[in-house]
């Protein structure tokens, strides 16, 4: 078994000595000897102690009846209530909370090997329009009447779960742990996932799930083959001469099955940034969905009783929800109004970014990022992010600053970060550069007022979230609410149209388009890159634009909705390559991104050769039958949408080979240009 290199034994000595005398009640000597050992650690990145309220409330969780929680054994009541006391003594000690600081799930181990049911009452826990929004409250009571499952039928489904029954409770915890934490595809979890400093005799723990062949702490070669990508594993298989197609797990057992176990392994290292758990259990997925949907059902409940003890929660008279719910749904009207004028996600926070500087929680992250990071350099960057994204130039920050480090220097950060048990390191690099921003007083222009092209309602630039904000250059000329609906499908589902009216929509896209609309597009538009002015009558048909799948559901398939609308011609077949069909000048396409450029040519009155034949070449071309798909004048033209298929990009490096040979002008189009062919083609006009 291989240790946690990051927890050292005597932190884990420190932990499993508070739990024994945790289990023990002997409160004094805990906090005693925990502190103690927290002030001889001369912690670099700030210190948190036990304090006397931390012990009054893990007492206060220890004592407590949950009498909400019905038809258990006494034994798995007593556990549950020594784990709910232990997430209270925990919840925010530097290096000890992790998983704590989000959710108490670890208390959820005491039911792994029972039956029980949560009698809770919702109208009391969370009264409507008080505590939480409509919606929240559906969900928990959602969760909340979630059909059971009993023991019986747990095993049926696992049987290794009855050896999970007889663990003890920290070998249990850590179980979970690894179940929620798990990739899907790998059955690999990342050691500093499932054990961030907070499972007490860690050690055993992992050692009564190894005896119990439930999990391996040194997980095979076959295993840690598929912590990498499909596309790198193929991208290995083909350049080994193995048969690099179907689907990734298939891929992985012919590498394992004829490559050499000396260059897996090789390949495989650089992604070994942990340790990993192997689960050796079937049917994860299920097993993963019981445990979340439980712990939606667990967490509320646990969140209330916590809130009942703190305060944060009241009872309320009907009147007094009454009252709530009319000032809510006042507040609602009001907020529609201003809502396209204000900032985006700052509506009312009171929140500046020099306030990151300042708080005393924010200082040991800040100290990680100015160690291992941060430079000069970085505060170089900023004033370009602010010219080019103006008020959002801090969601832009990360990708910015992970080009001028290197990869060790980010790695070091991250693993501190994890370590330490800051925010997610990437929001630490955000949060910090918008308040370097403010700190260096580098100022962006002023959001200007617009009207909306589509509904018409006035808003601010800056209301507009930073991903939809930079699709159009940072100068929108549609509102929030109707930049999400056209560039988001999802908030179109519930569009229901006749089919004359979809036809005509669709008509309408494309000649917004001016191109066939591919299927990629649909489900997902993306229309960086396309000029301003086709951008707004792109954004303007999305608008109202049934979804993908709405499509697919009344006319059966895409295929068959662009030959109703008469955008390609009947008798149009899928291909290997996408879908075969005929262009406006009867030239043969093999997909629709094909037959978009040559009718963009023949709109255009460009004279084009089709499938024209490269030169033969000894080595690269010996048959002489390698052709491009265009030709005008002297000049190829290639469309490569298949780049990431490994065989597909060794063709067309070939060919760009062959070009380079002859000198040969050669126009490569790939699909994120196909929106805006005029920019790439513009010198055959």
């Amino acid at each position: 078994m291989t240790e946690l290199a990051h927890i050292s034994p005597e932190t884990q000595d420190a932990l499993d000595l508070s739990w024994l005398l945790y289990i023990e009640r002997d409160y004094k000597n805990l906090k005693s000897s925990f502190n103690q050992y927290i002030d001889s650690l001369d912690l670099k990145y700030g210190r948190k102690v036990i304090s006397n309220e931390d012990i009054k409330e893990a007492k206060h969780f220890r004592s407590h009846k949950y009498q909400e929680l019905e038809n258990i054994p006494s034994r798995v009541r007593t556990e549950f209530k020594l784990m709910s006391g232990w997430r209270r003594l925990f919840s925010d000690k530097l290096m000890f909370n992790a998983l704590y600081s989000y959710s108490w799930g670890d208390a959820f181990a005491s039911f792994l090997p029972c039956s029980y049911e949560l009698n809770a009452d919702i109208s009391k826990m969370y009264p409507v329009g008080v505590v939480h929004d409509p919606q929240r409250i559906d969900e928990i009571r959602i969760a909340l009447q979630a059909p059971y499952m009993d023991i019986e039928g747990r095993i049926s489904v696992w049987p290794l779960l009855k050896d999970v029954f007889e663990l003890s409770l920290t070998a249990r915890i850590l179980f979970l742990r690894i179940i929620r934490y798990v990739d899907l595809k790998s059955n690999l979890a990342r050691d500093i996932s499932c054990v961030p400093f907070g499972v007490p005799l860690y050690q055993e723990a992992v050692r009564e799930l190894e005896e119990n062949k439930i999990i391996d702490s040194n997980p095979g070669l076959d295993a840690l083959l598929m912590l990498a990508s499909a596309k790198d594993i193929k991208n290995f298989a083909f350049e080994r001469g193995i048969k690099h197609t179907g689907v990734k797990y298939q891929v992985a057992e012919r590498v394992m099955e004829k490559a050499d176990s000396q260059e897996i392994n090789e390949f495989v290292k650089p992604r070994l940034d942990w340790n990993y758990y192997h689960l050796l259990i079937s049917n994860v997925p299920a097993l993963k969905k019981f445990i979340y949907q439980e712990l939606d059902r667990f967490d509320p409940y646990i969140e209330w009783i916590y809130d009942v003890y703190t305060g944060n929660a009241e009872e309320y008279t009907e009147e007094q929800v009454k009252w709530s719910i009319e000032a809510k749904e006042y507040q609602a009207k009001k907020d529609e109004r201003i809502d396209h004028l204000s900032p985006w996600g700052n509506n009312s926070s009171k929140y500046r970014p020099l306030d990151y500087l300042k708080e005393p929680w924010s200082q040991p992250e800040i100290r990680i990022l100015k160690d291992k990071l941060w430079s000069e350099e970085c505060d170089a960057l900023l004033p370009g992010l602010v010219k080019k994204y103006a008020w959002d130039a801090s969601w832009f920050v990360v990708d910015a600053v992970k080009k001028v480090v290197s990869p060790e220097q980010l790695s070091a950060f991250q693993k501190d970060c994890d370590r330490y048990n800051t925010r997610a390191w990437h929001d630490v690099i955000k949060r910090f550069g918008d308040a370097r921003i403010s700190e260096l007083r580098i100022r962006s222009r002023r959001p200007r007022r617009k009207k909306c092209l589509a509904c018409g309602v006035t808003f601010k630039e800056w209301s507009l979230p930073p991903d939809l904000a930079s699709a159009v250059y940072h100068d929108p000329s549609f509102c929030s609410t109707c930049s999400a609906k056209a560039l988001k499908p999802y908030n179109r589902e519930n569009i229901t149209l006749s089919e004359e009216v979809m036809i005509d929509r669709l008509i309408n896209l494309s000649l917004a388009l001016e191109i066939v609309p591919l299927a990629t597009f649909m489900k997902k538009p993306i229309i960086d890159g396309m000029p301003k002015n086709k951008q707004k009558d792109v954004i303007n048909a999305l608008i109202n634009q049934p979804t993908y799948d709405k499509y697919v559901s009344v006319f059966g398939n895409w295929l068959q909705a662009l030959t109703n609308a008469g955008i390609i011609e009947a008798g149009t077949l899928p291909g290997p390559r996408g879908i075969r069909c005929i262009a406006k000048d009867g030239h043969e396409c093999f997909s629709l991104a094909e037959k978009s450029i040559d009718d963009w040519l023949t709109d255009h009155g460009i004279q084009h050769e089709k499938e024209p034949l490269y030169p033969p070449h000894q080595k690269i071309n010996p048959s002489g039958r390698m052709r491009a798909d265009w030709k005008v004048n002297d000049i190829l033209i290639e469309y490569v949408g298949l780049l990431d298929d490994p065989e597909y990009k060794a063709k067309v490096d070939s060919k760009r080979e062959l070009a380079k040979e002859f000198l040969i002008q050669v126009i490569f189009i790939e699909p994120k240009d196909i929106l805006d062919l005029s920019k790439i083609l513009k010198l055959l006009k």
